[in-house]
Order: C-alpha cells, then sequence, then structure tokens
C-alpha cells in the first residue's frame, strides 16, 4: 500500500510538472503568435479587397486557396531573421506588395490604380487612420441633398460643389471650410481653376494629411480626384503602387502548378500567341506543346490533348475559350479532376479568353490570371518594353564589339514604342485612329535591328524606313 501511495505521489507529481510545462508552452505559442498577428491582419485585410473586386469584372475571381498558397510563398520568400520584430517588419510590407503585384497582372489597365487604392483605403481604416466619416463623405458626398440657400455661394463656384463643400463642412476637422473659403477666396478661386489642384490645397488646410486633402479636391475638383488618389497610395503605400507592374510572364509560371493554369485574359487587339510560344522555347519546350484553337466540335479533341499533356508532361495551350461557351462546363470538370500526385510535374495547361460571364468560375479562382495591355505613362510603357527582352538578348552583341550600339539601339526602340503607344490618349490629336500597336510590333523591329547590325556599316534610311514605315507605318491606313 505504501509503494502504491509512493508511486502515485511521483506520477502525480511528474503530471503536475508536465501540465506546467504544456502551460507554459502554450503561453509562448500564444505569445508568438500575437507577434506575428499584424502580418494575419495584413493578410486579411488584403483578401479582403481580392474577394470584393469581382465585382468590377467577372474575370477577377481569387480563391482563399489561391491567396494562401501565394501567401506562403511570401514567407517563404523573404529574408528570414532570428529577431521576430524585424521578421515582421519585413513581412508585412512583402505580402502587400506580392498580392499587389500578382493580383494586379491579371488586371486590366483601368483597374489597376483603383486596387491599390482599395488597399491602402482598407489598411488605413482599419488602423484608423481614415475615420468613418471621412470614408462616407468620400462615397456618397452630399448625397443630392440640397444644403446651400439659393444663390448663396460664391461666383467663381457652383451650386453642386457648394452642397459638397457645405456636407464636408459636417466632418470633423473639416468644420470651418466654408469659412475659409468665404475669408480668402482669391486663393481658392485661383487654386480651384488650376489643372494642378490635386498637389496640394490652399495654406489653410495644407496641414492635413494626403487622404484628407483628397477629399477637399473632390468637393471643388472630382474630375481631378483620380489624380489625388494616386497620391494617396504614393503617400501610404509607396510609389510601387502607383505604377503598374511590368508584364512578366516568368513570374506567372513560377507561381503556377499543375493544377492552377495560367489564363491569358484577352482584350482588344491582344494576342498572347508569340509570348507562349517565344517563352516556352525558351524553357525548353518548343517540341513538347500542344496548341488547339477552341470552336465548335473541338471538346473531345481539347480533352484528349489535356490528358496527354498530364501523363507525358506537355504544355497545352487552348486559345479562344470564350468562342465555346458550351464546353466550358466541361473543361471546369477536367480541371478539378487534375490530381497532383496523378499528373507530370512538368505539365501545364495554358488557356486564353476574352472576359466571359461563361467562364468557369472555379477554373478563374485557382488559375494564374494575366492580361497584356500598354502600361498607362511613358515611363511604364519603357520599362514594359524593356522587361520584355531577357538578359540574354541584351548581352547577344557583347562579342561582336557590337554591344553598346545595339543597347542603344534596343533603348531608342522602347522609348518610340512607348511614345506611339502614348499618343493614343489624346485622341485625334495623337493618331486619328486608336491603331492597335503592340508587342509583336516591337519584336519585328528588334529583329530589324539584330539584321542591321549584321551588316558592317549600319544602314540609318533602311532601319528608319523598316521600323517607321513598315512595321509601325505599316498599321496606318
Amino acid at each position: 500500500l505504501i509503494n502504491a501511495l509512493a508511486d502515485a505521489k511521483k506520477t502525480s507529481q511528474s503530471v503536475t510538472q508536465n501540465l506546467e510545462i504544456a502551460e507554459k508552452t502554450q503561453a509562448d505559442i500564444i505569445a508568438t503568435r500575437n507577434e506575428y498577428r499584424p502580418v494575419a491582419t495584413r493578410g486579411s485585410l488584403i483578401y479582403t479587397v481580392i474577394a470584393n473586386i469581382a465585382g468590377i469584372e467577372h474575370m477577377y475571381q481569387y480563391s482563399l486557396d489561391f491567396f494562401k498558397r501565394l501567401f506562403l510563398q511570401t514567407l517563404k520568400r523573404t529574408t528570414r531573421s532570428d529577431d521576430v520584430q524585424v521578421r515582421v517588419q519585413t513581412l508585412v510590407p512583402a505580402v502587400t506588395l506580392d498580392s499587389y503585384n500578382t493580383v494586379c497582372r491579371g488586371l486590366f489597365e483601368r483597374d489597376k490604380q483603383l486596387f491599390a487604392f482599395l488597399i491602402a483605403a482598407e489598411i488605413f481604416r482599419a488602423s484608423g487612420d481614415i475615420k468613418d466619416a471621412e470614408w462616407q463623405f468620400f462615397l456618397r458626398g452630399s448625397e443630392g441633398q440640397r444644403l446651400a440657400d439659393p444663390d448663396s455661394w460664391p461666383a467663381w463656384t457652383n451650386e453642386y460643389v457648394w452642397n459638397e463643400v457645405l456636407s464636408l463642412s459636417f466632418v470633423p476637422g473639416f468644420e470651418e471650410l466654408k469659412n475659409v473659403v468665404w475669408s480668402d477666396e482669391n486663393e481658392w478661386s485661383a487654386w480651384a481653376s488650376s489643372d494642378k489642384a490635386f498637389e496640394s490645397v490652399p495654406s489653410a488646410f495644407e496641414h492635413l494629411n494626403p487622404w484628407q486633402q483628397s477629399l477637399i479636391v473632390k468637393a471643388f475638383r472630382e474630375d481631378l480626384l483620380q489624380y489625388s488618389l494616386t497620391r494617396v497610395v504614393g503617400h501610404y503605400l509607396g510609389n510601387q503602387f502607383t505604377e503598374s507592374p511590368a508584364f512578366n510572364l516568368e513570374a506567372s509560371f513560377e507561381d503556377s502548378s499543375t493544377v492552377a493554369p495560367i489564363i491569358f485574359v484577352l482584350t482588344t487587339g491582344s494576342d498572347p500567341t508569340a509570348t507562349f510560344t517565344e517563352f516556352a522555347d525558351k524553357k525548353g519546350f518548343g517540341d513538347k506543346k500542344l496548341m488547339l484553337s477552341l470552336g465548335q466540335d473541338q471538346g473531345k479533341r481539347a480533352a484528349a490533348m489535356i490528358d496527354e499533356g498530364r501523363k507525358d508532361g506537355l504544355w497545352v495551350y487552348l486559345q479562344n475559350c470564350h468562342v465555346y461557351v458550351s464546353w466550358m462546363s466541361s473543361l471546369e470538370r477536367i480541371v478539378e479532376n487534375i490530381k497532383p500526385d496523378e499528373t507530370h510535374s512538368d505539365f501545364r495547361l495554358w488557356l486564353t479568353s476574352s472576359p466571359s460571364p461563361a467562364f468557369p468560375v472555379p477554373v478563374l479562382q485557382c488559375g494564374m490570371k494575366l492580361t497584356r495591355e500598354p502600361p498607362r505613362g511613358l515611363r511604364a510603357n519603357i520599362k514594359d518594353s524593356i522587361h520584355s527582352l531577357d538578359q540574354a538578348v541584351w548581352e547577344e552583341q557583347d562579342e561582336t564589339g557590337k554591344g553598346r550600339s545595339w543597347k542603344r539601339l534596343l533603348t531608342a526602340l522602347a522609348f518610340f514604342h512607348g511614345v506611339v503607344q502614348e499618343r493614343r490618349k489624346y485622341g485625334p490629336l495623337g493618331w486619328n485612329i486608336a491603331y492597335e500597336w503592340n508587342a509583336p510590333d516591337f519584336s519585328a523591329s528588334v529583329k530589324t535591328i539584330r539584321i542591321g547590325l549584321a551588316d558592317e556599316e549600319l544602314s540609318w534610311p533602311a532601319l528608319q524606313f523598316s521600323i517607321g514605315v513598315l512595321n509601325y507605318g505599316g498599321r496606318v491606313t
């Protein structure tokens, strides 16, 4: 009995010690988890935005599983540190930027800055930097209410604008706006008539942050609000978020998998086939790819190609999915039935489609989406053209002694291509017709320069005629 009691006592003490160790371990886990909570919070805020952009365009569908894969890839790519605080400070901006760049690859140019602003707004509304009253005014303005008495506004403005000003005056921090405007009409009139009004506000409110200043711009010059919001994004998130990321097929391919198809979302005049073919050759899949343009009665052939690709590790490229609406449900089932452990690791499924409500949502949610449009802005255009040329292309003339001339000509061509693209936004002042100059024109001109440099002496008239008159001028009617 005594021995049994002694054993029971030892067991009790051991259990007690183990419980204390378990409690301490649990406390340590909770403490460590709380230290990483800012990263999880940032991820949840960004996914909220990503999940909601499907309301803008049907093709902008992203699943939680897709975002979790992206989140984990960011964790693996970022520099590790034993100091948790340093690690967290590295991860928070990395998760934000990686999410922006990855999702932006599949957005149309017109929506990229909206996406960047929504990320900034979601993050800083959660932190309290953007107050609820300010956000409500930004969304609703005066809500059509007639707050101004008849003929009670300054002569240089109008009733609509003055209603917005009075509505903003109810927001904390702007209570004196109406009185300040009346007290210094000359300054406010000159500012409101300026095309650069989004860059700053009159001196009485220049102490406000860029977000609050954008509310004043909204009230007086709503036509300039877009530019003001770009300034807001740059202030809160950084300048990386104010420019469209360069088209990067390599990065998209690295993020893809056997079960995640790569989807080219087509725009008017775009055809990614040449880009895909060049990339396949670069990766050693030039003769290991299957290509098919979908159409009536092509479903069985497409399914057989996917099945062959899965077994033999081929790339399967199916064009114009939007044309074959009746087969989209079959495509959905095929993609859902692709099992990683039953599929060759080299297999990739490539799809092209114009925006279509018939495109299967599950395929969109698990896939890597890509769009190829001319970026907005001369700088972004030049960067996009330069990034489309890999390092081997830049260095191919180094051994011939013509490397300097080759690189200068490529840079000049990128500048020329950017100018040609940018002129379209000026309507008839730029080009009478919005001609669809695109990547194939640039690629053809690169080949023209390569041929020209092969001669002992470069012929400028021949180069100018081939690129200016034939490659680009050939589109002009």
